[in-house]
């Protein structure tokens, strides 16, 4: 057996390539576990500009340490998967209503126009990270 010598707090790229074998203990509970949601470690605020007779704009890029993102805009926007917000088959956020969103994946958006005239909203961001 040998010893383990990594630090407390690895890095998450560290700790995803490490090898998940070893000893495996099965266990029950017989009681309550209390769970503690760990604050975020950064937020990061920004915005973009979507105009209505583009190609949809990247918002948030595929990460796993986001913990959520709030997103609000100031125009009804598409907002989701390339192809999907490309067809208007995603997402319609309505305007200056807020979101909350809490996957990793990555989201594009595109101002929704409804008298097919070009607009341009201003989509704005809160991510936030999660603590190590």
């Amino acid at each position: 057996m040998h010893a383990y010598e990594d630090p407390a707090t690895p890095d998450m790229d560290g700790l995803q390539q490490m090898d998940g074998a070893g000893l495996r203990v099965p266990v029950r509970l017989d009681q309550n576990v209390p769970v503690y949601v760990l604050p975020s470690r950064r937020a990061v605020c920004f915005h973009v500009l979507s105009a209505s007779d583009s190609e949809p704009v990247p918002l948030l890029s595929a990460d796993l340490r986001r913990r959520r993102a709030v997103i609000v805009a100031d125009l009804p926007t598409w907002m989701g998967e390339k192809s999907m917000v490309r067809e208007a088959h995603a997402f319609l956020l309505p305007a200056n209503v807020p979101i909350v969103v809490e996957h990793t994946e990555e989201i594009y958006v595109r101002c929704y126009s409804v008298d097919g005239s070009p607009h341009t909203a201003i989509v704005s961001v809160l991510a936030e990270n999660w603590a190590d």
